[in-house]
């Protein structure tokens, strides 16, 4: 169990985009461009002493998304990273990009994943003012993070 310190004018999605979604929440009550996900993997068997490393955490990442920094973070008291990446969908026959900053743990046989993401918007929109608008509200989610055992 999570919980997480979510403003007021975000909106919980009915249901979940993306597999192992918890929950899903978009700016602006709903209407946004901006998403905040809280994605829990249950980690193999091999998996289970994953220390998350920038390595680590670089081979998670999809073919089609560019790994844009890393930062060595604590969600909980416990040791984990913030990823920035961007990364290109196939939309309706479009291409698109998402922006995306992932603050991850491991705990107890689980990958916590807190992602703040904007987009998809086209290839051509820079997303780097956009996202570090966001930033800090991503961080203090993240920061706010509890994870209930």
């Amino acid at each position: 169990m999570l919980r997480l310190p979510i403003p007021k004018s975000w909106r919980a999605a009915d249901e979940a985009e993306m597999p192992g979604t918890v929950q899903e929440f978009t700016s602006f009550d709903g209407k946004g461009n901006e998403k905040i996900l809280i994605v829990i993997y249950e980690l193999s068997e091999e998996d289970q002493n994953m220390i998350l490393t920038e390595h680590s955490v670089s081979e998670m990442i999809p073919p089609q998304s560019r790994l844009i920094r890393t930062e060595n973070i604590k969600i909980d008291g416990m040791p984990g990273m913030m990823v920035e990446i961007e990364e290109t969908l196939e939309l309706a026959l479009k291409k698109m990009k998402v922006r995306m900053l992932q603050f991850m743990c491991t705990d107890k046989q689980k990958l916590y994943c807190l992602q703040g993401s904007i987009g998809p918007v086209a290839l051509n929109h820079n997303l780097d003012i956009h996202i570090q608008k966001y930033e800090p509200l991503f961080r203090l989610v993240a920061e706010g993070m509890e994870i209930e055992n």
